[in-house]
């Protein structure tokens, strides 16, 4: 038994570029956490009653100031939760210095109860430190005005300063938190978590949508059919880790791992990302019905999780894209559909692209069957043989059918699969016969 889901991290499309050498660098910052009397927003936030009155020191990024009488308000974030701290400065602290949005700042002072309304605390600082240097000429985060936000694409192009945004930061911190959730849940039903190799010499399913890695510096290794390979044979980076999930599930029972996978897909598109966080496992299960309940129990649970703890974290994200209502529709009961069945459905209304039996369904039928049933997750199952892998096991009651499944989302289409595994040798080497695979596999 197999699901593969891209997780519901895949719901935040979050695309992962390493900042190289050629990066522009518009800070340089000399100051990190290792001070100990250092407290984080956090921190202040969930033990502010014991710290009214005291002295405490904050780090952080200024999101907005402003300036009244006597004073200079200031708005700060510092990546360790969604809150923002704001700062009053007194004109005769702050002098002629000039503060700048975006600036990372070390701010000493009292914290007080706060008379606004907006916020629980305040700091009144008695004295600061600007510890970033900018060159503003070339800072791409000039502070937007109230008409204009920037868009998600700029924040995308500058990995090395995304993060300073409270988008990005609630982006990550989601990420995280739902991590530890989907890990939470395979721990607490027995599964054991297993490191698979990123570099492959094998194509998985025999796609061809592969990535292939070769050194790039000539050295002296085997040859393959005439052609230097580092690893004596052709590599990959890998697509899934399926081969190895299924061995080791022998042994181990249930396995799982949750890590990048990579597709060298042709479409350009957000739906089609080149590298993605994708979560697969393997069990013994012999009812495609049991399995389908595994997955639906491990998203109702993350889902809940999700939207029980992390409110404040999707309100920001929300200001950027409706992730809320997403992550709430996986908080119901799913719905349940065969292949057959979304056919009949979809000849009855209008599309751009008719359905056929035998045909996949693109996103268009995707999202348009899962409108029609309520816009609730769907399990579709029992898809035709000539649409699936040949591991596949048939379904003994229709012989044209395997026992399978996707699991589609409302606005997102399919974000899962799986299906039960042919276990009789003599059907899995007719089939690989049939599609002259046997010398591959």
């Amino acid at each position: 038994m197999k699901f593969v889901c891209r997780s519901l991290t895949h719901l935040f499309k979050f695309t992962n570029v390493k900042l190289g050498r050629d990066q522009p660098q518009s800070f340089i910052s000399a100051h990190t956490y290792l001070s100990t009397n250092i407290q984080t927003i956090k921190q202040l936030i969930n033990q502010w009653p014991s710290l009214i009155g005291q002295r405490i020191a904050v780090r952080g990024i200024i999101q907005s100031f402003r300036r009244m009488k006597t004073n200079k308000f200031v708005s700060i974030i510092d990546g360790s939760c969604p809150y923002r701290l704001q700062v009053v400065l007194p004109l005769d602290v702050i002098g002629d210095t000039i503060l700048h949005y975006h600036s990372t700042v070390d701010f000493t002072g009292k914290l007080v109860e706060s008379p606004a309304t907006q916020q629980s605390i305040e700091l009144i600082a008695e004295s600061f430190e600007e510890n970033a240097i900018f060159d503003f000429s070339s800072y791409p985060f000039n502070k937007p005005t109230s008409s204009s936000k920037h868009p998600p694409s700029l924040y995308r192009q500058q990995p090395h300063l995304r993060c300073k945004t409270e988008w990005f930061s609630s982006v990550m911190r989601c990420r995280s938190q739902i991590s530890y959730f989907i890990h939470e849940w395979f721990r607490n039903n027995d599964y054991t978590l297993v490191d698979t190799p990123m570099l492959t010499t094998n194509d998985c399913e025999g796609a061809g949508e592969t990535f292939t890695v070769k050194p790039t510096k000539i050295v002296n290794r085997e040859i393959d059919n005439g052609i230097t390979r580092f690893f004596g044979k052709e590599t990959f980076l890998t697509v899934s880790a399926q081969l190895h999930l299924e061995s080791l599930a022998m042994d181990l029972c249930n396995v799982y791992k949750m890590s990048s996978a990579f597709r060298a897909e042709e479409s350009h598109s957000s739906q089609h990302l080149s590298e993605f966080t994708l979560l697969e496992s393997e069990s013994h299960c012999d009812n495609l019905n049991k399995l389908l309940d595994s997955l639906e129990e491990m998203l109702i649970c993350v889902s809940q999780r999700v939207s029980e703890t992390l409110k404040d974290e999707l309100n920001v994200i929300n200001k950027f894209t409706n992730i809320p209502s997403l992550v709430d529709s996986f908080c119901v009961p799913f719905q349940r559909i065969t292949y057959a069945e979304v056919v009949d459905r979809l000849s009855e209304v209008s599309l751009n692209s008719r359905l056929v039996y035998g045909g996949n369904l693109h996103r268009e039928h995707e999202l348009k069957v899962v409108e029609l049933l309520g816009n609730k997750p769907i399990f579709v199952t029992n898809y035709p043989k000539s649409l699936k892998p040949f591991y596949m096991r048939g379904d003994d009651c229709e012989t044209e059918t395997v026992l399978c499944f996707d699991l589609l989302a409302p606005r997102v289409g399919e974000i899962a699969g799986g299906s039960l595994r042919e276990h009789r040798i003599d059907v899995l080497e007719c089939n690989m016969l049939n599609l002259v695979l046997i010398e591959l596999y």
